[in-house]
C-alpha cells in the first residue's frame, strides 16, 4: 500500500491564460501553479458550452515515505464561492494521465460542461493523488487532499439570442390555377445582423399551372418557417349582376397612338374612323349595374398608380378570378397588379386585345379592360 504526505496547496486559476506561479519555494505533495480555460477573464459562454481547462501542476519528490504522485484532479462549478464543506461527491472527477516520478512540473488538459441555466458561476478545484479522485482524507493534511481553492474570476452563462422567423403576408396563401403568385417573404428578428439578416428561400416559383399544395420554406442559421401556398383548381368568379352598356364620351388620339400595337399601355379605342382626315377613337362601353351594386370601374390605371379604392377593387377581382395572390391586395398598382392585369387581358383576349388588333397583354387597365371588368 502506498503511503502518503500531501501537503497544503493552493490553485489559481487564471482565466486571461497568464501563469501565476504559487508563492512556496519548496514542494511537498502536489501544488497546482496555474489553471486556464478558453483564455479568457471572466469568461461568457452559452449554455452548455464546452470549456477547456489546462491545469499546472508542480509535485515533490518521491521518498520512502512520500508518495507525491499526481492522478485526477476534481472541479465544481457554483454559484457560490464557499463549497469548502461541499463533499467530493458533488465534484465532477476527472482522471488525468499519471505522474508518479516525483518532482514533475507539468500541465494536463481536459474539458468541463457549461451549466444549462443563465447565470454567474465560481470554479472551485481540488487535486488528489490517486485516479478516482482519491483518498479524500483530511483536507490540507499529509493523508488527504488538498485544501479546496476558488477562483476569483467568474464564468458568465449567458442566454444566447434566438432567431425568429416572421412570415409576412397570408399564410396559408391561396392563388387560382394558371394565376401569377407573388410571395411575400420573410424576416428574421431576435438577432442582431452585419446588415440585413439574410434569409434563403427555397420552393419558389410556384408552379400555378398544376393545382395542389405546395411550399414554400424560408431558412435563417439552423431554424425555419414554412408557407402553405395552396393553387385551386378552376379559376372561381364572383356572380355578376347583368349589365346595360351606357354611352360614353369620343376620345381623340393621334394616328401613330391609334396605330401604336407595341407600347406598354393599351390602345384607347374600340373603333377608328376617319373622318375629315382626322382620326377619332371611340371608347368601349363601362357597365350599368341595374338592380345590384357593383363597383363601377371609370379610371385607367396603370403601372405606378397611387393606393385607390379603383386600384384596390382592381387587385380583389383579379385576387377573386386566380390572377393575383390572396396578400397583394394592397391598393397600389405594382408590378404584381401589372402582371396579373396581363394575364387576365390574355385570359379574355377576344373582348379585350382583339379588337385592338393585340396580340399580348400589356398591363394598361383601359376601356377595353374595364369593359371587361364590369360585366
Amino acid at each position: 500500500m502506498k503511503k502518503v504526505i500531501v501537503s497544503l496547496f493552493s490553485l489559481v486559476l487564471v482565466l486571461a491564460g497568464a501563469s501565476v506561479t504559487n508563492a512556496a519555494v519548496s514542494v511537498t505533495g502536489r501544488v497546482i501553479n496555474s489553471a486556464t480555460f478558453n483564455g479568457g477573464l471572466n469568461l461568457t459562454v452559452s449554455q452548455g458550452a464546452t470549456v477547456s481547462v489546462s491545469v499546472n501542476v508542480s509535485t515533490g519528490p518521491n521518498t520512502v515515505t512520500t508518495d507525491n504522485d499526481w492522478q485526477s484532479t476534481a472541479y465544481l462549478i457554483s454559484t457560490s464561492n464557499n463549497v469548502i464543506l461541499t463533499p467530493t461527491s458533488s465534484f465532477t472527477c476527472v482522471n488525468t494521465p499519471d505522474h508518479t516520478v516525483g518532482a514533475f512540473t507539468g500541465s494536463e488538459s481536459f474539458n468541463m460542461t457549461a451549466p444549462s441555466t443563465p447565470g454567474t458561476y465560481y470554479v472551485h478545484f481540488r487535486a488528489y493523488r490517486d485516479d478516482g479522485c482519491s483518498p479524500d482524507g483530511t483536507p490540507g493534511s499529509a493523508s488527504g487532499r488538498s485544501t479546496t481553492f476558488t477562483t476569483s474570476n467568474t464564468i458568465t452563462v449567458s442566454n444566447p439570442e434566438t432567431p425568429v422567423i416572421n412570415i409576412l403576408g397570408s399564410n396559408p396563401a391561396q392563388i387560382g390555377q394558371g394565376g401569377i403568385y407573388g410571395d411575400g417573404g420573410a424576416e428574421v428578428t431576435g438577432v442582431t445582423c452585419e446588415g440585413p439578416c439574410v434569409v434563403t428561400t427555397t420552393g419558389l416559383p410556384i408552379n400555378t399551372s398544376v393545382t395542389g399544395t405546395y411550399t414554400v420554406t424560408y431558412t435563417y442559421g439552423a431554424v425555419s418557417a414554412s408557407r402553405t401556398v395552396v393553387v385551386f383548381g378552376s379559376r372561381r368568379r364572383r356572380a355578376q349582376a347583368p349589365y346595360v352598356p351606357a354611352p360614353e364620351t369620343l376620345v381623340t388620339t393621334t394616328s401613330s397612338e391609334e396605330n401604336n400595337n407595341s407600347g406598354s399601355e393599351e390602345v384607347l379605342g374600340a373603333s377608328t374612323s376617319t373622318d375629315n382626315g382626322l382620326a377619332s377613337t371611340t371608347t368601349a362601353p363601362v357597365a350599368e349595374v341595374l338592380g345590384a351594386e357593383k363597383f363601377v370601374f371609370n379610371t385607367n390605371m396603370r403601372l405606378g398608380s397611387k393606393i385607390s379604392p379603383d386600384v384596390m377593387e382592381l387587385q380583389k377581382r383579379l385576387i377573386a378570378e386566380g390572377f393575383l395572390a390572396l396578400d397583394l391586395a394592397t391598393g397600389y398598382y405594382g408590378k404584381a397588379t401589372k402582371a396579373a392585369v396581363i394575364a387576365y387581358q390574355e385570359a379574355h383576349k377576344t373582348d379585350i386585345l382583339s379588337p385592338l388588333n393585340l396580340e399580348l397583354g400589356t398591363g394598361f387597365c383601359g376601356p377595353y379592360t374595364r369593359a371587361m371588368l364590369n360585366k
